[in-house]
């Protein structure tokens, strides 16, 4: 069975909106591109022209804690904190 949306695994997303404090960057060579941490924060993460996760802005209003559950959602381990 393949999975065309990961709205199944995002639950702990909903009404989180306050200022994010923490430093995020995206490992090149794990990332998969699976879109998980897109889809959770577009206003954080895009794709970029290789097809891996690309960090656009920190400052998106994201709770800390959020980004800190993207992070360890991340089926590559690919993002961490700076």
């Amino acid at each position: 069975m393949r999975w065309h949306s990961m709205n199944w695994r995002l639950p702990f997303l909903k009404g989180k909106k306050t200022r994010s404090v923490i430093e995020v960057r995206v490992d090149q060579e794990k990332c998969r591109g699976c879109l998980l941490c897109i889809k959770s924060a577009p206003s954080v993460f895009r794709l970029s022209e290789t097809g891996k996760a690309q960090v656009i802005s920190v400052s998106s209003g994201l709770d800390e804690e959020l980004l800190k559950k993207i992070i360890r959602a991340c089926p590559a381990c690919a993002i961490m904190e700076k």
